[in-house]
C-alpha cells in the first residue's frame, strides 16, 4: 500500500540518517548495548546463537558460541532447540518475518526452545502482531542509547539515542506438568 511504502521510506531515511551519525564505520555491525544485554541474559538464562551478526560475528554477544548472518541466514534455520538471541535488522518487511519464524520455531519444541530479543515498537506496524506472543522484560523509551557501531580500526562507539522505543522480549521454555 501506498502508506506502507511511505512508512517504510520514512523508517528508511532515519535508519539512512542514523547509519551516516558516524562517519568510518562498519554499516553492517550494530550490536546491543553489552550491560543491558548481560541483564537480559541473567532473566533468560545464557544464550548460544546470535542470529543476525556482520558476517565475521564480531558484533556477536557475550557467551554466544555461534553467530549466523546474512549469508547464513537465520530465516533458514530451525531454532527449535536451541538459546536463540536476535537484534535483527529494523526493517518493515523483515521484522515481521523473523518474529513469525521465532513463534513458529519455538511452538515446534517450546519446552527446549528460548528466543530472546530486541525489536523497536513501531505501534500499527505488521511485525506488532506477533508481540502477543512474547513476553516483554523490558521497555527503553525512546531517546535511550542501546546500541555500538564497530568502526573500521574496531573500536566500537556509542550509535547515539533511539527515535522510538524498544523492547527486549522472550519466548521462554514453557514447563511440562506431568
Amino acid at each position: 500500500s501506498a502508506e506502507a511504502s511511505t512508512a517504510s521510506t520514512t523508517e528508511a531515511s532515519v535508519l539512512a540518517s542514523l547509519f551516516g551519525a558516524v562517519s568510518g564505520r562498519d554499516r553492517s555491525d550494530w550490536q546491543f548495548d553489552a550491560d543491558q544485554y548481560k541483564w537480559i541474559a541473567a532473566q533468560t538464562g545464557p544464550l548460544q546463537v546470535d542470529a543476525f551478526c556482520d558476517s565475521e560475528g564480531r558484533n556477536m554477544q557475550p557467551g554466544c558460541t555461534e553467530y549466523w548472518h546474512a549469508a547464513d541466514s537465520a530465516l533458514n534455520r530451525s531454532w527449535a532447540g536451541r538459546r536463540v538471541w536476535m537484534n535483527p535488522p529494523y526493517e518493515y518487511d523483515m521484522l515481521d518475518k523473523v518474529l513469525e519464524h521465532a513463534v513458529l520455531s519455538h511452538a515446534s519444541s517450546p519446552t527446549d526452545t528460548t528466543i530472546v530479543g530486541v525489536v523497536p515498537l513501531w505501534h500499527g506496524r505488521k511485525h506488532m502482531r506477533w508481540l502477543r506472543y512474547f513476553t516483554e522484560l523490558r521497555r527503553y523509551p525512546a531517546g535511550t542509547t542501546l546500541y555500538t557501531a564497530a568502526m573500521h580500526d574496531g573500536e566500537r562507539v556509542a550509535m547515539g539515542p533511539t527515535q522510538w522505543p524498544v523492547a527486549a522480549i522472550a519466548l521462554l521454555p514453557a514447563v511440562c506438568t506431568h
